[in-house]
């Protein structure tokens, strides 16, 4: 069976996820929030102890390749890079608004909620988001749209936008999770005029490895996997310090 190991660091709280086959076997996050580059290599490093596995007995690598954190992908892409390189270790990148939307499923359960159509959202900077939305899956789906994201059907792929934006592209209602909510709680919350924004509660907001594990999985089976040497983040945009360093020095 291939054992298999999901990566989640596009948030404050990271996580490592391991499993074989289609079975979840443990999930664990990071202690502190932020501390990916000192957490992420030591929480690999028990999770395969406690499996009895080493490095090179690890298959499939599956990792949340952002857009997020600039500093938390950069960290896991490349400790992923390194596995690979050195053990010959096969990669699925998963877009991490995608594996977020499935928080979006565990909350419509816990609250008995039927939500229809959900918002992944993180923060972007000046005053952008990244976003993507996604509906629940329904029968006859069409193929090119669904099969990436479980239950779901990918309805705006990830991307870079203002909050107004997105509101004025979706549906009600319109399900909203992610920590990117809480830097535009003015923008993207119910109103007099929009009273069918719902904010999901802040506890599924935490982007989370067995997510990414299992649409990990899925890619996995569509054969979407990529080299040491493919693999790169999904920013969207560049790093605020590069664009820095281009205008200071042309």
């Amino acid at each position: 069976m291939t054992r298999i190991m999901a990566i989640e660091t596009s948030g404050r709280i990271g996580s490592v996820a391991v499993g074989v086959g289609s079975q979840l076997i443990a999930e664990q996050d990071f202690g502190a929030q932020l501390k990916h580059g000192a957490q992420l290599l030591p929480t690999m490093e028990r999770l395969c102890q406690s499996q009895g596995w080493q490095p090179r007995d690890i298959d499939h690598l599956y990792v949340s390749a952002g857009p997020g954190s600039f500093t938390g992908i950069r960290i896991a892409v490349t400790a992923v890079k390194v596995l690979a390189f050195a053990q010959n270790t096969k990669i699925v990148p998963v877009p991490s608004l995608e594996a977020l939307a499935l928080n979006a499923e565990k909350a419509g359960q816990n609250e008995k909620l039927d939500i229809e159509q959900v918002a992944t959202v993180q923060e972007a900077g000046r005053g952008q988001i990244f976003a993507a939305v996604f509906d629940r899956e329904t029968t006859g789906a069409k193929e090119d749209s669904a099969g990436l994201v479980p239950g779901f059907r990918i309805n705006i792929a990830q991307t870079m936008m203002m909050p107004t934006e997105l509101l004025e592209r979706t549906e009600r209602p319109l399900y909203l999770i992610g920590e990117g909510l809480k830097y535009h709680h003015e923008e993207l919350s119910p109103n007099e005029k929009d009273s069918q924004i719902v904010r999901l509660d802040e506890k599924y907001w935490q982007p989370r490895a067995a997510n990414v594990y299992r649409c990990g999985l899925l890619r996995a089976q569509q054969g979407l996997f990529v080299t040491a040497d493919q693999l790169e983040p999904i920013y969207l945009r560049r790093p605020e310090a590069v664009e820095k360093w281009e205008e200071l020095h042309g």
